[in-house]
């Protein structure tokens, strides 16, 4: 019988002895090494993003094919949804500026009114999360500092050596139009904490009204002087309909004459 059955035990039955036929699915073998191991096939998934699986052969659980190496029929293994979702969010982190984050609160503001300008709303505009935005901006009252200097960035600099009042006529009618675009931006502009466009304008107004042919002081007194009038003159405009506002817009350049008037009576009077 050697050779041909292998003894695997014997029983304690009488004196029989039980024989086992030599089968090679129960004979010990050498183990095959991993790279000597038959390949996964690689099939369609439907279930997935467009992507591809591993699927073992027959009696073998599934072997997952190195990504990028094709298979039997020239598919490739892609990205899972969240691999790709997880990839599409870091692409947003990392093109969040402070620019961009001001940027969506003064959209924000503009659409939907200052107080819905909150890091979450923010944040849902960016498809990130609010503590992403804290990279760029401090707190709160950074982000209003910085929608405020946006929104002087828009206003057109004074040019000291050119005709003072056709330069003072050209940064109201724009101040304007600046409010009208973004309706938050008078209580904005009364942020305590100027930023470099408000600092930047307010000095290159300081300047056009000395040549103009103010001393310092009085300068110094016009520029916050003109500043509340001219707001005064917009006002009335902000929400109103654009047939409303186009109606307005006389009424504006007459206050604008007036403003001028006065401002050459004073100095004809020193």
């Amino acid at each position: 019988m050697a050779g041909t059955h292998l003894l695997a035990s014997e029983s304690g039955r009488g004196d029989e002895n039980v024989w086992v036929a030599a089968d090679a699915a129960h004979l010990p073998g050498r183990r095959s090494r991993p790279d000597e191991e038959p390949r996964a096939v690689v099939a369609d998934d439907p279930d997935r993003c467009r992507g591809l699986r591993a699927v073992a052969p027959e009696g073998r659980q599934a072997d997952v094919a190195p990504v990028g190496e094709k298979a039997e029929h020239e598919s490739f293994l892609s990205y899972t949804p969240y691999t790709y979702q997880s990839t599409l969010y870091t692409l947003r982190v990392s093109n969040l500026s402070r620019d961009s984050v001001v940027a969506a609160a003064l959209r924000i503001a503009d659409e939907e009114g200052l107080e819905r300008a909150s890091f979450r709303r923010i944040a849902e505009e960016l498809g990130v999360t609010p503590m992403a935005l804290y990279r760029h901006v401090d707190d709160k009252d950074d982000l209003l500092d910085g929608m405020a200097d946006r929104v002087y960035a828009e206003l057109p600099v004074p040019e000291a050596e050119g005709d003072w009042w056709a330069e003072l006529v050209a940064l109201a009618r724009s101040t304007r139009r600046a409010l009208l675009r973004h309706p938050s931006a008078l209580t904005l502009f009364a942020r305590p904490q100027p930023g470099p466009h408000e600092e930047r304008l307010a000095g290159a107004l300081l300047a056009t009204l000395r040549c103009a042919g103010f001393d310092e002081g009085e300068a110094a007194e016009l520029h916050e002087q003109l500043t509340q009038m001219v707001f005064a003159l917009i006002v009335p405009d902000i929400g109103q309909t654009r047939t409303r506002t186009r109606a307005r817009a006389s009424a504006f350049e007459r206050g604008l004459s007036l403003l001028e008037a006065g401002l050459r009576a004073r100095l004809a009077g020193r």
